[in-house]
């Protein structure tokens, strides 16, 4: 089935998703638009479980709860070593 560039644009407007997944979602859901959004939706959890399990987002996570922590004792008024 032809997607037509005008569906794509529509999709990708209303979900932000890239041009190719917006026609891949389109030609694996038949044309069906909400097909193709809840097929995004799907794609887009999976990534961020499996990018959630990542090494770099351990990381990223230990850094954030450290600049918490020096942020509250900060405005606690407490002196900082």
């Amino acid at each position: 089935m032809a997607i037509s560039a005008e569906a794509v644009k529509d999709l990708r407007e209303r979900t932000g998703a890239g041009f190719m997944d917006c026609k891949r979602a389109l030609e694996d859901a038949g044309g069906d638009v909400e097909k193709a959004v809840a097929t995004l939706r799907e794609a887009g959890l999976a990534a961020a479980a499996k990018k959630a399990g990542s090494p770099q987002v351990s990381k990223l996570e230990a850094q954030l709860a450290s600049a918490q922590a020096l942020a509250d004792a900060a405005s606690s008024g407490s002196r900082l070593p």
